[in-house]
């Protein structure tokens, strides 16, 4: 009995390119696969199978140092791929071996080979009702492999998923069905790799066993999940794509960065996110951006290309569609970009999404999504397309982390405690806010029995930084100075009150139940922040003249001294907004394109 071991390898994962050779406890996904099929005592040979084009010499290159063989066909057509490997190698049994699956089991590799062969089987599947934590191997026959290729060579769940075939088919081969290893039954663990998430529960999973790379056995993961089950939660809303999905990309069109901050990048992030893990698709950007705004989009696990100074936006945008052939675009520009450049791109089959923009971009949209601020009701919205959504519910943001962030609500402070005070311009602060602010708020502070705490954010795109923060420590040492924090979310869990630019942070603020008072620095922005007002969430300013912070004063004063005012926009921002706009708006998207996955919350 010959085995050889296939493993099935790209970099270009539509979800998470060049996931194959990112690091898991310190070591590439692929060197764990090799490493724990090296002490399968079944497996003869080990072969990676990759495909012909440039992008794919890293995973060669891996082989060749590996020691393991390597075989490269066209990117399509892993049945292909196998096909070369079962003529290189002329094994009796095929391991298909997928790359994203770090924890295989040897063990239970050697038993279901042995099984099968003992059965003179072709495929193996497990009981029919049991379950079981491992996945990523299939053994097939050789003869099952042949079958394959004489009857269902053109078929795409074969020429993709090759063994689906047989899961989809159980009648075309002779079927073996085994039980579970002992210990591996579990249901609800993603021990896959599909989104930065997966990695992150990788490593969670090695640091809490307390083991080197490679050496996380089966049956101790699962005990300690069972032990431990909220660790599941890490990756719990990443969807495993099905042998049926469509695979495809959607191209996100957005800026940030100095001159207009954080915000549009944010929320597209938001968005991205549940597009990817929760619908299956990959994720590119196309943006105007700093050093920040660019770093955050590539932290966040995605590819991002940035447009040159100067470019044409729309000969960028057109030669990217070009390239990627997406199936969706999300659009969230305040640039010239011409409506006649989105009418050409969604009439070339491209589903267009157009966020939070009242020019007449909109109308060149499939779908236009909008807060529900007085300016965007006053738009003409004509009969038919585009599809409009505009309410609280449909407001991206980004999935907080319940357990690192509990909802806290509204709370009254302890006797003799003063209020704790979030100061945030945003994530670069344009006008230069902050200081001029936060000495505005001590001024108030003399006319307050307890003078408040501030917290003050310094955002990562700030001008000056390091001035900055040195300046607000002058003006009060107590301050408490926040540099480029990745994340607010724990200090407004934390807040008792808000001092804001408005923008983005002004809904994240409210999903936290922390009562706010906005400064607005421009006229749309002052509209908008009406909206607040009326529904309860806040207080506006208007448009914010940092020389003449008079009213600013008063207003944090009032607001201040009124604990049941704070109560009341508290409560009023967490029945409006429930941190799952982000989530709505991807399946809205993921509809469109043929694909129906519900909203749900973080459990």
């Amino acid at each position: 009995m010959r085995v050889v071991a296939v493993i099935q390898a790209r970099m270009g994962s539509s979800r998470l390119p060049g996931k194959v050779l990112l690091p898991i406890a310190g070591k590439p996904l692929l060197w764990h696969i090799v490493h724990r099929l090296r002490k399968a005592r079944t497996v003869d040979t080990i072969v990676v199978a990759t495909s012909k084009g440039a992008i794919d010499d890293p995973i060669a290159e891996f082989a060749k140092d590996a020691g393991i063989h390597v075989v490269r066909g066209e990117e399509d057509d892993v049945l292909g791929r196998f096909a070369l490997a079962a003529d290189r190698l002329d094994p009796d049994i095929v391991l298909r071996v997928v790359g994203d699956a770090p924890l295989i089991d040897p063990g239970f590799i050697d038993r279901i080979v042995t099984e099968m062969w003992e059965a003179r089987a072709d495929f193996v599947m497990l009981e029919e009702g049991r379950v079981t934590i491992h996945e990523g191997v299939d053994p097939m026959s050789a003869r099952a492999l042949r079958h394959l290729l004489e009857t269902a060579r053109e078929d795409p769940v074969a020429r993709e998923h090759v063994t689906g075939y047989f899961k989809a088919h159980p009648e075309a081969v002779k079927i073996h069905r085994t039980a579970p290893e002992p210990g591996h039954e579990l249901q609800g663990a993603r021990i896959t790799v599909d989104t930065p998430a997966d990695i992150a529960f990788l490593d969670l999973v090695h640091q809490r066993l307390c083991v080197p790379a490679g050496e996380a056995a089966l049956a101790d993961v699962v005990r300690l999940l069972k032990a431990e089950p909220r660790l599941m939660r890490v990756n719990a809303d990443v969807r495993q794509k099905g042998v049926f999905d469509r695979s495809g990309v959607v191209l996100v069109r957005c800026d940030g960065g100095g001159r207009i901050g954080l915000g549009h990048v944010t929320r597209c992030l938001a968005i991205a996110e549940a597009l990817r893990d929760r619908h299956g698709l990959g994720v590119r950007f196309l943006m105007h951006g700093d050093g920040a705004a660019l770093g955050r989009v590539r932290e966040a696990g995605f590819p991002v290309e940035a447009l040159p100074v100067g470019a044409d936006e729309a000969e960028c945008l057109r030669a990217e569609v070009s390239r990627l052939s997406p199936l969706a675009l999300l659009a969230d520009v305040r640039t010239g970009l011409a409506r006649e450049t989105l009418e050409a791109v969604r009439e070339s089959g491209v589903h267009v999404t157009v966020l939070d923009d009242a020019s007449d971009r909109r109308l060149a949209a499939d779908l236009v999504v909008m807060p529900p601020v007085p300016q965007a009701a006053a738009l003409s919205w004509p009969e038919g397309r585009p599809r409009l959504l505009m309410a609280w519910e449909y407001v991206p943001m980004p999935q907080t982390d319940e357990d690192a962030v509990p909802a806290r609500g509204w709370r009254r402070p302890k006797a003799g405690e003063g209020l704790r005070v979030l100061v945030t311009m945003g994530g670069s602060d344009p006008k230069e806010w902050t200081v001029p602010v936060a000495a505005a708020l001590k001024r108030a502070r003399r006319a307050l029995g307890r003078p408040p705490r501030l917290v003050v954010a310094v955002g990562p795109s700030f001008a000056r930084k390091d001035e900055v923060g040195r300046r607000l420590v002058e003006l009060d040492p107590s301050t408490e100075v926040l540099r480029a924090p990745p994340s607010l979310a724990p200090f407004m869990a934390g807040a008792d009150l808000a001092v804001s630019a408005f923008g983005q942070t002004a809904y994240e603020l409210a999903r936290a139940g922390v009562p706010a008072l906005y400064l607005c620095a421009t006229a749309d922005h002052a509209r908008s922040a009406e909206a607040f007002v009326a529904a309860g969430m806040g207080v506006s300013c208007g448009l914010f003249d940092a020389r003449a912070p008079k009213g600013v004063v008063e207003a944090y004063v009032g607001l201040v001294r009124d604990e049941g005012a704070r109560a009341g926009m508290a409560a009023r921002g967490r029945a409006l907004l429930d941190g799952l706009g982000a989530q709505r708006i991807a399946s809205e998207i993921s509809s469109a394109l043929g694909r129906e996955i519900p909203v749900r919350a973080t459990a």
